[in-house]
């Protein structure tokens, strides 16, 4: 009997980590995004791998992340934080701890133009810093971004620097960062509305992450 019992429990828990191993999780991530760039994404497929999930990522625009986060149809959206869009939550999520990313985030015009900013470009679903001043313009993504500053439909863009820095990329000489705003830090955190339980798990695993590496530096 004790032996079968034992069967039993060997049994269920092989089984129990084939259907972990198994498992998917869905991560809508902002299609702003360019997937050459890390952005904290790196820490979330190191997660995933420790723990034998698969992650599958759906790339949608800023507005629709929102929509799909709350009616389920993904599991997360990164990047998020609780500062934003609050208007469109239906149901407040659950943020990871701690952000996975920290990003700055500001203005950059034409080298050329000297005089206050009026007009603004962004990205679809951003929020610039006293939105109210400026007659906005939104896009997509960085590449339309940035073309909107070339052909001088607007005095000035509002987005991640480093996102930006790799758009101008063979146009340094034509654009500045504007000294007329100050940049400005966002925190991308992991959120979820489903899956609270998991969000626990992933903080649990970076907080021994942490402690790992602090013992290493220790040693």
């Amino acid at each position: 009997m004790a032996r079968l019992q034992l069967l039993v429990v060997i049994l269920l828990l092989f089984f129990s980590e084939r259907i972990k191993a198994s498992e998917v999780i869905v991560v809508g991530v902002e299609e702003s995004i360019p997937w050459n760039l890390d952005c904290g994404l790196s820490t979330l497929n190191h997660f995933a791998a420790d723990n034998g999930l698969q992650v599958e990522y759906r790339i949608l625009p800023v507005e629709r992340l929102f929509k799909e986060l709350n009616s389920g149809k993904i599991d997360f959206k990164y990047p998020d934080n609780p500062a934003w869009k609050k208007e469109q939550r239906e149901v407040r999520p659950r943020f990871s701890k701690k952000p996975l990313f920290v990003v700055t985030e500001g203005f950059i015009r034409r080298k050329s133009e000297k005089s206050q900013i009026h007009k603004v470009g962004t990205i679809l679903g951003f929020t610039t810093p006293h939105t109210e001043k400026y007659e906005m313009s939104f896009v997509r993504d960085y590449k339309s971004l940035l073309q909107l500053l070339i052909s001088k439909r607007v005095d000035a863009v509002y987005g991640n620097i480093e996102i930006l820095n790799q758009a101008r990329e063979g146009r340094g000489a034509d654009f500045e960062y504007s000294k007329l705003a100050p940049f400005s830090n966002g925190d991308y955190y992991l959120s979820s509305v489903a899956s609270g339980k998991f969000i626990s798990e992933f903080d649990r695993w970076r907080e021994k992450q942490i402690r790992r590496l602090k013992l290493k530096d220790q040693n």
